[in-house]
């Protein structure tokens, strides 16, 4: 053991080579895993389009039967929609799904320097959100989720919840600011200490999203 030790501590090691090796790994991992992830949502998406709407309808009958409160479910096809058929299919169907989710590594500068590079994952709004206004054109308020969130408690709340005049409620995700996607993004006139906010739980108020042509800005 003395001279497996002895001859440990005479090897010199490059310790910049080493974290480099081991960010290529993550990297490599990393880039894995987004390509699973992007993998399953379209096999999911492809599940839905298959799908029997009858099936489709089960899980939410249990959940209204479970419940001791009333419900109405309705189910809609974004291309049953004869106002947006004609946009909708001259997209590709990827442009369809609820919400994409972005990779990106900042540096945080407070942090030892092993520790300065820090990866997250970020979602944002799919294609299927900025066509809200034109699906529900009936409805001024929406609350949106996301097919993966988990509902802990009760969110009536959020139909009275003031909203400032801004056009979207979200929970803050302070872990990134919008200063540190400045490599990522081509507009910077943003408050740089703004923190990201995540969507998978958002109200959006449609009458103020009409007035302010978001959709049309957004084509």
């Amino acid at each position: 053991m003395e001279h497996t030790i002895e001859r440990a501590k005479s090897c010199e090691v490059g310790c910049s080579n080493v974290e480099r090796k081991l960010r290529q790994l993550l990297d490599i991992t990393e880039d894995e895993t987004y390509f699973h992830t992007r993998q399953s949502a379209f096999l999911y998406h492809l599940g839905v389009q298959t799908m029997p709407k009858t099936h489709h309808c089960l899980n939410m009958r249990l959940t209204v039967e479970y419940s001791y409160l009333e419900a109405t479910v309705h189910v809609t096809n974004i291309e049953d929609n004869q106002k947006l058929s004609k946009d909708i299919h001259s997209l590709e169907m990827q442009q369809l799904w609820p919400a994409e989710e972005f990779r990106v590594t900042i540096r945080n500068h407070s942090e030892p320097s092993q520790r300065q590079m820090k990866t997250e994952y970020i979602s944002i709004f799919g294609h299927s959100h900025f066509l809200l206004p034109d699906l529900l054109p009936s409805l001024n308020r929406v609350v949106v989720l996301d097919d993966d969130l988990i509902v802990q408690k009760d969110l009536s709340s959020l139909w009275n919840l003031d909203m400032g005049g801004k056009v979207v409620g979200a929970a803050q995700f302070c872990e990134v600011r919008l200063g540190q996607l400045k490599p990522y993004k081509a507009d910077h006139n943003v408050n740089a200490n703004s923190c990201v906010w995540l969507s998978g739980l958002n109200v959006i108020e449609l009458d103020k999203w009409r007035d302010t042509g978001i959709t049309s800005l957004y084509d």
